[in-house]
């Protein structure tokens, strides 16, 4: 999400992060990085050892700035514990978006990311990929994999369409999680 992201030598000198809690903290920073002493002075007094890129985006991720640039703090927590930058998505594996402890954190393809999805909020039958099919009066079940939807056929009950579902959730290797509330 960054412009550029930041080398991860200099990254550990501007943040802490704590992989058992997920939380990043800013580090003091040296006076070779401000303009003057009190500029150094006056951003170690007001952010050194409190908490870093905490701001909730429109999404519900915990975001930041790190001079001037914009950066994803699950991002940012990823390259600080691997010391990487990740080159995929990272997926929270229990789908709350501000959870940036490590063993919450994966680095995932996009394909594998979408196989983790929180039920959509429209959503009215309960489960991923089932609908009344409203001119056969039946519950259909289908389901996307590699962005190609396959149909797993008309049922005579919800219940049946569901199972559907879950047998194909299960065929196709999606997360445990996949389809929470």
């Amino acid at each position: 999400m960054a412009n550029k992201e930041i080398d991860i030598d200099n990254l550990r000198r501007l943040l802490q992060y704590d992989a058992e809690t997920g939380s990043l903290i800013w580090l003091p920073r040296p006076l070779e990085m401000f303009p003057s002493e009190r500029h150094w002075k006056r951003w170690n007094t007001c952010f050194a050892w409190k908490p870093a890129l905490g701001s909730l985006d429109a999404h519900g991720y915990l975001t930041g700035r790190i001079f001037n640039s914009l950066y994803k703090a699950h991002r940012v927590a990823w390259a600080l514990a691997t010391g990487a930058w990740p080159t995929a998505d990272i997926d929270h594996i229990n789908g709350t978006r501000d959870d940036n402890r490590l063993e919450n954190l994966r680095s995932v393809s996009r394909q594998e990311n979408l196989k983790n999805r929180r039920l959509s909020s429209n959503n009215t039958s309960g489960a991923h990929g089932v609908s009344l099919h409203k001119q056969a009066g039946k519950w259909r079940a289908r389901i996307s994999v590699d962005n190609k939807e396959i149909s797993l056929g008309l049922f005579e009950t919800k219940e049946q369409a569901i199972l559907a579902r879950q047998k194909a959730n299960a065929d196709f290797n999606f997360h445990a999680s996949h389809g929470r509330r």
